[in-house]
């Protein structure tokens, strides 16, 4: 929780627990008149105005504190069991290149490109956990990312290419309208939310090529920003077997929505999935706090 949405929240209680507390005095005062034992034993007036004041507050305090901790800390267990097992699996290849080249010297030729991309897709996964704790701590994503949409565009090309051409599939970036200057933060927190919303293109495995367009616009409270879009085209990917094109149950592709918009919300960006299963991003530039998410 940001310290400007926990202070805005502890005001909130404090008016409501004023308020409430305002309302029941001046109802006792009313019903005083009707009700004599409540000024001839003073613990009945109290007892009275304490359940009523329990009545009004524990509702605000769920679903202003209690309610939005638990679905947090939900979205962190979901998402460390989701990367435990991301991570096993170039882990496991790995060792099997490892076990193989001990087995068969030569072989160690032919497996090189196999390595580099099981590395390859272990270090995206670690620089996932660590935008993901960044975000949650409130604190700003820390690298030299690229400074416009073009640099963008080729920065994602060369991060994401080599999950979709393993398994035959294609992979267009591009992007459209004027350049936009970005931040280090601002283009690295969109390559992070970018790498979730490729892998739930994965998932869904609906075409042979994804589209990913890079583009510049306005939000819906009329705020300066870039917006990115993935969608799916061509017909579906030919003789692809589970696991090559990485498809997932329905759980796990919801899962990684809800990640994915828990990660959005934290870097005050908006996420959208539209009926035909387009994605759309749209991150805010040029924020006087961008620079930290606190």
């Amino acid at each position: 929780m940001f310290r400007d949405e926990s202070l805005g929240k502890v005001v909130i209680v404090l008016i409501t627990l004023a308020g409430a507390e305002l309302g029941i005095m001046l109802a006792l005062a009313k019903l005083e008149p009707r009700m004599p034992w409540l000024t001839e034993k003073i613990w009945g007036e109290a007892i009275l105005d304490a359940v009523l004041l329990f009545c009004i507050m524990a509702p605000v305090f769920y679903w202003l504190l209690i309610r939005p901790l638990q679905r947090s800390n939900a979205i962190k267990l979901r998402f460390l069991d989701m990367v435990s097992d991301d991570l096993r699996n170039p882990l496991n290849a790995l060792q099997g290149i490892a076990m193989a080249s001990r087995d068969d010297p030569p072989l160690p030729e032919g497996l090189d490109e196999m390595r580099e991309d099981a590395l390859h897709w272990m270090q995206l996964r670690v620089d996932r956990v660590v935008a993901f704790s960044t975000l949650e701590a409130g604190a700003k994503l820390s690298a030299a990312g690229a400074s416009d949409l073009a640099g963008c565009a080729e920065e994602a090309r060369r991060r994401f290419g080599f999950m979709f051409t393993t398994c035959g599939q294609r992979l267009d970036i591009g992007h459209d309208g004027p350049p936009v200057e970005l931040s280090a933060v601002e283009s690295e927190t969109l390559m992070q939310l970018l790498f979730s919303m490729l892998e739930i293109a994965r998932m869904s495995d609906e075409g042979q090529t994804t589209l990913v367009t890079f583009g510049h616009g306005q939000g819906r409270r009329g705020q300066n920003g870039v917006w990115v879009t993935v969608a799916q085209a061509g017909e579906k990917t030919a003789g692809a077997d589970a696991t090559c094109a990485a498809t997932g149950p329905f759980e796990r592709m919801r899962l990684a929505r809800d990640i994915l918009e828990h990660m959005a919300a934290r870097a005050h960006c908006d996420y959208r999935w539209d009926a035909d299963r387009t994605q759309v991003l749209w991150m805010p530039v040029g924020r006087p706090d961008q620079e930290a998410f606190a």
